[in-house]
């Protein structure tokens, strides 16, 4: 039994380590091949689950995904905005129960705006207005006219969001706004002034508060809870309102072993129970492997702890 190689063991799929939600979704295939390939862990199915019901309300409760890197934050924005901007994607979802929930729940368009922060001087809030006034008029013709925006000079974002709202509703009155948004802690940390972090933190808040009133959703993810930083210390108050708008999705562990046993280490039945025969002499003497087979099986040639 000592002979046998692993490739024979395993059915390896290289999968891409790095999805960019501004530029892998400019196809109908590609987006197709993230919706299929997206691995759906228990927890993560009830989030998403949640999400659908929350989009087929009038008003909405906006989502802030956390997670390290390598953990699939940007493979799970690139399927929520997948099937957001176009409904017949979710015939290609994989778990049949979240696909059924999705039909229910989904059952009008959105102007879906997704991208990517990066380094930079400007503002979120001018990423924000010049994404949304770009992609409404390339994917949905509608014109908001917001190019000579002073951001500055703003003093409640919230009237202004309404305002695209309103313009989007004037096009189509059953049609939502959704803004999916990645890299948001890397970017608040090119910020080297602690006001200038503060003032995109309290922009953030302002977005979840205005999604509570109209049909806006905003769905952001980051490496981590940048606002539980020790740079924050002083403002905890203020944060602490930040998250009450938000629903918060943790990618967890289980949702990392399951990725990495359906997609790099997938194994058919007969390789499992050869897997299993294999391990069976270990766990005679190590409790962990007899207590964990399970695991063991489904992350071999990994060690799952």
């Amino acid at each position: 039994m000592y002979d046998i190689k692993i490739r024979e063991l395993i059915n390896f799929e290289k999968i891409k380590d790095v999805i960019d939600i501004s530029t892998d979704l400019e196809t109908k295939d590609s987006s197709k091949y993230l919706v299929e390939k997206y691995v759906i862990s228990d927890d993560m199915k009830e989030n998403l689950i949640d999400i659908s019901k929350d989009l087929s309300m009038p008003k909405h409760e906006s989502v802030q995904i956390i997670g390290n890197y390598g953990s699939g934050k940007s493979h799970l924005l690139a399927f929520i905005t997948s099937v957001l901007s176009d409904n017949s994607l979710i015939d290609y979802i994989s778990d049949e129960n979240l696909k059924m929930k999705f039909k229910e729940n989904i059952k009008r368009n959105f102007a879906v705006v997704q991208f990517e922060l990066a380094a930079s001087d400007a503002t979120m809030a001018e990423f924000f207005y010049n994404n949304i006034e770009e992609q409404l008029l390339e994917k949905y013709n509608i014109n908001i006219e917001i190019e000579n925006l002073e951001i500055n000079k703003i003093q409640d974002h919230r009237v202004i969001i309404q305002n695209i709202v309103n313009k989007i509703k004037d096009k189509n009155p059953e049609m939502g706004l959704v803004v999916i948004v990645d890299e948001i802690s890397d970017f608040i940390k090119t910020k080297d002034k602690k006001e200038h972090k503060n003032r995109e933190a309290q922009f953030i808040r302002v977005i979840g508060q205005a999604s509570k009133a109209m049909d806006f959703m905003f769905i952001g993810a980051m490496q981590e809870n940048i606002f539980s930083s020790t740079e924050f210390v002083d403002d905890a108050e203020s944060i602490g309102r930040v998250w009450e708008r938000f629903k918060v999705v943790t990618i967890s562990n289980e949702n990392i072993k399951k990725v990495i046993s359906k997609r790099v280490l997938d194994k058919k039945i007969d390789q499992k129970e050869e897997i299993q025969e294999n391990l069976e002499e270990y766990a005679k003497q190590i409790p962990l492997i007899r207590n964990k087979m399970e695991d063991f099986v489904n992350l071999y040639p990994l060690h799952p702890y």
